[in-house]
């Protein structure tokens, strides 16, 4: 790390009388741009060395020429030093020591000319300039005042010109050290679901069946955000699809019945819809071997009566028989060792 200490400065002006340089450039010792870095707080000699750059390029007044011109020689003076000073092993007594005749050479600054207007790049405004400019700008500033105070300055001066939201906002963030983080994962939280798209049909109702809502807990939650939540009628258009045919069904006062097979189908084409992203990375071998497992069973209880009139006056509705049918897995593979799905809920 370079450390500060006072030397003579040595700076010619092309302007005085004397062989001091050409028309237009002052004529500076390395030993100025020497000891113009080393003063700053810095912890390494690269940073050093982009703060001189960007100090000798802080001019908006040159032109294209004399902004290539400098960038070159200072190029150069990079160069040179970075290896003296890793010859001098890093220490300030040695480069010091070993490089005084080097030190006094001499460096070309352009200077701008304010007596007539010169040809460059036109000045930005503050709003329009790089970050870069930006900090150049403020460093001043920053240097001279606490922070406390260039906020206090920034809360009023966005007071004054009508921003009051603003102002509050940045009163608000400076507040507690953690605000500002809470603040910040606040409004990403809120762009993102802004930009997440809705939920189609079927997923919300995947969320309706495993939350195990009613229809009035479910408008209850879509009032948060009906452009996310579809509405109920969409549910209930897109669990019918999930039933047999109605073809395959017969419904009685006494009993509800649905054939074997349709219901079948419809399981393995509701899976398969469910896994497309699965299936179509199998190979035809594994396609072919698709297998479902499924288990069925039956159950019977006692009840009270309902005044409820059925069909017949033999009927009755004390005793009831329930017969189901589950779908376990969907496997392939040898010995159906690969498991594509499982039932979360197995009974």
């Amino acid at each position: 790390m370079l450390s500060s200490s006072s030397y003579e400065l040595k700076v010619m002006d092309s302007d005085r009388q004397g062989s001091a340089g050409t028309s237009g450039v002052r004529i500076v010792t390395r030993q100025y741009l020497f000891d113009l870095m080393r003063n700053e707080n810095f912890l390494n000699l690269d940073a050093k060395l982009n703060f001189l750059k960007d100090k000798l390029l802080s001019c908006e007044g040159y032109n294209e020429d004399q902004i290539v011109s400098l960038k070159h020689g200072f190029a150069h003076f990079k160069s040179e030093i970075k290896q003296k000073w890793t010859k001098a092993h890093y220490k300030i007594d040695n480069f010091i020591k070993y490089n005084r005749s080097w030190l006094e050479g001499t460096f070309e600054i352009p200077v701008v000319e304010t007596s007539q207007k010169r040809p460059g790049r036109p000045s930005k405004s503050f709003e329009d300039a790089s970050e870069r400019s930006k900090r150049r700008k403020t460093e001043e500033l920053r240097s001279n005042f606490e922070k406390e105070i260039i906020i206090h300055a920034a809360k009023v001066e966005l007071g004054k010109s009508g921003n009051k939201d603003a102002s509050n906002v940045l009163k608000d963030i400076t507040s507690t050290p953690t605000r500002a983080t809470k603040y910040k994962k606040a409004f990403y939280l809120t762009k993102s679901s802004k930009e997440q798209p809705s939920l189609t049909p079927m997923q919300a109702l995947q969320m309706f069946i495993d939350a195990d809502l009613t229809q009035g807990q479910y408008e209850i939650i879509r009032k948060t955000n009906k452009k996310f939540f579809p509405c109920y009628s969409a549910l209930q258009k897109a669990k019918k699809k999930c039933y047999p045919p109605q073809e395959s069904c017969t419904v009685t006062s006494t009993s509800a019945e649905a054939q074997l097979q349709p219901l079948m189908d419809v399981t393995v084409r509701r899976l398969s819809e469910y896994l497309e992203e699965v299936l179509i990375t199998l190979n035809e071998q594994e396609r072919e071997c698709l297998t479902i497992i499924n288990k069925w069973g039956c159950d019977g209880s006692q009840q009270s009566q309902f005044k409820q009139k059925l069909e017949s006056d033999i009927d009755s509705d004390s005793n009831i028989f329930q017969s189901c049918f589950v779908p376990l897995q969907l496997v392939c593979g040898d010995n159906n060792k690969k498991v594509l799905w499982n039932n979360p809920t197995l009974s």
